[in-house]
């Protein structure tokens, strides 16, 4: 091989090898599919925590852990297919999904947490399913995986309402309005070291907004309702979306080395 067509080749892999994306990184990942179902009468009659016998189904992530905060009854957040628990449930779900409810009488705050299996600094990819019921929905993300709550942890929000309107930090995207007889399926990028991120739901944007609070990083992702609500989640997947100049490196270094050998060969 000369030195013309080594430098065609090496220009054509960093060419075509550019085009592919790098593989993202798995921070958080839960479908609930493998979970027990605790959506049965007896789980009105107490339990355990995680013990599904005892009509209770907690989740379990596959990657990462969720962090039950202000569980007062271990009824307020369970596995379920149906609609009978822990209250009036929003089914409508593939399979299995996670049905959360605020407790008002009880002081539950209806708040799951979902703690990254390591902290993300860069891009961060958030995608999930959600039907609001009785009250509304907040997502929201913080930099510890405290146990706490404050406006100060609301770094961003993301709010689903039961009248299908979608907020962005407070602040109302028309364009993003779904149907709140349905899941919706939402996606959220996240530039942390730029503080912005977009939202859009059922394929429809993105909004950009900025975040609230300043972050370095994010370790945790949180699921809130107010007002006596309820509400269910699916398919939650957090990833990190890597550089695509950081993925391409080794690649052009590559490509550099086969035109430093080329170049050897036509000095001979």
């Amino acid at each position: 091989m000369n030195f013309r067509s080594s430098f065609f080749c090496a220009a054509m892999l960093a060419g075509a090898l550019a085009a592919v994306p790098a593989s993202a990184q798995i921070l958080f990942q839960d479908n609930f599919d493998s979970h027990p179902d605790a959506d049965t009468a007896s789980v009105f009659q107490g339990g355990t925590m995680n013990d599904p016998g005892g009509g209770d189904a907690d989740p379990v992530a596959q990657v990462g852990v969720w962090s039950l905060v202000g569980e007062l009854q271990p009824w307020n957040t369970q596995v379920s297919t149906a609609t009978n628990g822990p209250t009036a449930g929003p089914a409508g779900g593939v399979g299995k999904y996670l049905t959360v409810q605020r407790e008002n009488q009880l002081g539950g705050q209806g708040d799951v947490r979902g703690d990254l299996a390591s902290a993300a600094t860069g891009l961060l990819s958030i995608d999930f399913q959600a039907k609001t019921q009785n009250g509304p929905l907040q997502f929201f993300v913080r930099d510890s995986t405290g146990g706490g709550f404050s406006f100060s942890d609301l770094k961003l929000y993301f709010d689903l309402s039961t009248s299908g309107t979608v907020s962005l930090n407070g602040v109302e995207a028309t364009s993003l309005a779904y149907n709140p007889a349905n899941y919706a399926s939402i996606h959220l990028s996240l530039d942390v070291p730029n503080q912005s991120w977009s939202a859009s739901v059922n394929g429809n944007g993105p909004v950009s907004a900025g975040f609230v609070e300043s972050v370095a990083s994010i370790r945790q992702i949180a699921f809130y309702s107010s007002d006596a609500g309820v509400f269910g989640i699916d398919n939650v997947l957090v990833q990190v979306v890597p550089e695509p100049a950081t993925a391409l490196l080794g690649l052009v270094a590559g490509a550099g080395l086969i035109l430093r050998r080329a170049r050897r060969r036509a000095h001979r």
